[in-house]
């Protein structure tokens, strides 16, 4: 397990001491393809682990994955990247990445993807309205409530970003057109669940994710190691 990016850029005010670290210091890196475990109401991944391919690149030095397909505003689905999840403490999770904007001097291009969980309810909260993904099956997710603004269909989220310095990582992971709601995903039951992430604008790019129960915990674990896998 390693490191985000994130993390590891803060080894510029590290003392010389530890610079001189040898590297069969470093923990040894995980070869399993696995579902993520999740722990204590937590699951950390980093997407260069996750089986990314295509126009999905591979950036920033190994650490983070940009998309350099097309522009998929309106579709769905290309360079969709399956992440699987166990969970095993039933419950709400929040969900939300640490990403950047890879072109541009615009807050508000190159600042999201498409997102869907397989869950039990997959939505959007601001602590006033819900969102449901537009044209979800009713079948397989639960949420009631509104649409959000903008673009969505066949149960996927538009995920964007809001704010921040456009030439830095930050975690802000919304849905809702100029209506910002939180993503979350309601587990039921203990079991391997499906994260999706599609391309949807050129030069996105995304270092890692988490999902967690607790608010608190929530920021503590931005940094922490990345999940055991099966």
């Amino acid at each position: 397990m390693k490191a985000n990016f994130l993390k590891k850029s803060l080894t510029v005010v590290l003392s010389s001491s530890l610079a001189a670290c040898t590297v069969s210091s470093l923990p040894a890196l995980s070869n399993s393809t696995g579902a993520f475990i999740e722990s204590n109401g937590v699951v950390v991944v980093e997407m260069e682990s996750t089986n990314y391919s295509g126009s999905w690149k591979l950036v920033h030095g190994g650490n983070a994955i940009e998309w350099m397909g097309n522009d998929e505003f309106n579709k769905p689905g290309k360079g969709v990247i399956d992440i699987k999840v166990k969970i095993t403490n039933p419950g709400i999770y929040q969900f939300d990445w640490a990403n950047k904007i890879g072109e541009g001097s615009s807050t508000t291009e190159a600042n999201d993807s498409w997102l869907k969980i397989e869950s039990d309810k997959f939505y959007g909260d601001n602590g006033i309205t819900i969102v449901c993904p537009k044209g979800m099956d009713t079948a397989k997710n639960t949420c009631i409530g509104e649409l959000p603004e903008g673009a969505g269909q066949l149960g996927w989220f538009k995920a964007y970003r809001s704010g921040g310095e456009v030439s830095e990582f930050i975690w802000s992971t919304n849905t809702s057109d100029n209506d910002p709601h939180k993503i979350y995903a309601q587990f039921n039951h203990p079991g391997i669940y499906t994260v999706q992430i599609s391309g949807r604008s050129k030069h996105h790019i995304i270092d890692r994710f988490i999902m967690t129960k607790d608010a608190v915990m929530h920021e503590l674990v931005k940094h922490q190691d990345e999940s055991v896998r099966e």
